[in-house]
């Protein structure tokens, strides 16, 4: 049984595929009894569940069920998790599915009572395993199904065939429905990670170009130098001049780089990372302000803000993110956390940050909720 320990780490996602897997089982446990009580009503045998028919009956039905459910389990449709190969147990559940449907056609053909009941129930038993664990999956499903439903019509029931044919719409249904939020999942999660890394582009582009031509022209007076110096040139302290002059200007310009890209704003920060987050389809809820925060605090609160939300597109599975801010504490909340915090990434820069200027970051995590709360 799933424990709720297990329920509050997984994802929205996870939890959809959960949801529709659980149902899957009980659609297949459900029609199987059915299948039991329909092979009685249509053969009217009065049941004797001492007869060795009867016993067969429910072993069978038991064992295709186990089957179908174990198929169900391992497919990765129905999971986000790494399973063991289905393969081999969905090609041993067609051929018992196979055999029960048609050693069942046979019995209810030539035999009687209770072993026509036996029948009826191997037919129905394997008619709902085929349907819901192993036709939906083959090339020309569409045509199998129309077969199934006409031999467990014509030998058992109509109604049994009916249920046949819904469940195999159902689980084709719910295949399309799961396989589209894991797409639109991995669409989300791939976004994400392309804003982060066109950032970083960004401003690793910025800084190839301010310094490139720089560092270039600095290699070329370096080796000139070396020439120069190999032969006593008096030109070599016009050279080494003209080098430092280089080298302090490309740290002029890299600091100016650096700079720009460390000017930050907490009122733009918050905008920003509500609308990254709502971009990425992460409901983003804000408390408080910028002006909540004295003015010696804004530009830590803003590099938390925007290492926070970074960390939220990069590590987590969120669904809604709560930003709070208020005259001593700084706190950000999200419900995407699947696995372990491990290691905090960017956010130790900004702990010794802080920490020098008297304030602390803290990181905790409860069930899927984690926060990260900065206190001045």
């Amino acid at each position: 049984m799933l424990g709720m320990n297990t329920w509050k780490q997984m994802d929205s996602v996870e939890r959809f595929v959960f949801y529709f897997r659980a149902s899957v089982h009980l659609m297949i446990v459900g029609i199987m009894v059915l299948v039991l009580l329909d092979s009685m009503i249509v053969t009217g045998v009065e049941v004797d569940f001492s007869h060795p028919a009867v016993i067969l009956s429910c072993v069978v039905l038991i064992g295709l069920t186990v089957f179908g459910l174990i198929v169900t389990e391992l497919d990765p449709v129905w999971s986000n998790r790494p399973r063991a190969s289905v393969r081999p147990w969905r090609l041993t559940t067609a051929i018992v599915s196979t055999v029960a449907v048609l050693a069942g056609a046979l019995l209810v053909e030539f035999s009687a009572g209770h072993w026509a009941f036996a029948g009826a129930s191997f037919v129905g038993g394997g008619a709902v395993i085929l349907a819901s664990a192993v036709i939906p999956w083959m090339k020309h499903r569409w045509w199998l199904i129309a077969a199934l439903f006409l031999i467990v019509g014509v030998f058992l029931s109509w109604t049994i065939a009916t249920f046949s044919f819904f469940i195999f719409v159902v689980i084709l249904l719910s295949i399309w429905s799961v396989n589209v939020v894991k797409e639109a999942e991995r669409a989300r999660y791939l976004e994400s990670a392309l804003k982060v890394s066109e950032e970083r582009l960004r401003f690793a582009q910025e800084l190839h170009d301010t310094l490139g031509q720089h560092l270039a022209a600095m290699s070329v007076k370096a080796e000139l130098a070396r020439a120069l110096a190999a032969r006593n040139d008096d030109r070599l302290d016009s050279e080494l001049a003209e080098l430092q002059a280089l080298t302090k200007t490309s740290m002029a310009e890299m600091r100016e780089v650096v700079d720009g890209y460390r000017t930050i704003n907490l009122a733009t920060e918050i905008e920003g990372a509500r609308s990254l987050l709502s971009n990425a389809a992460i409901q983003t809820t804000i408390r408080g302000g910028a002006f909540d925060i004295a003015e010696p605090n804004r530009e830590l609160a803003a590099w938390f803000i925007r290492e926070a939300a970074t960390n939220i597109l990069r590590h987590a599975h969120a669904t809604h993110t709560t930003i709070t801010l208020e005259p001593t504490v700084v706190e950000v909340v999200n419900d995407g956390v699947t696995g372990d915090i491990g290691r905090a990434g960017g956010m130790s820069a900004l702990q010794r940050r802080a920490g020098a200027s008297g304030s602390s970051i803290s990181l905790q995590r409860d069930g899927a909720h984690f926060t990260a709360r900065l206190e001045f």
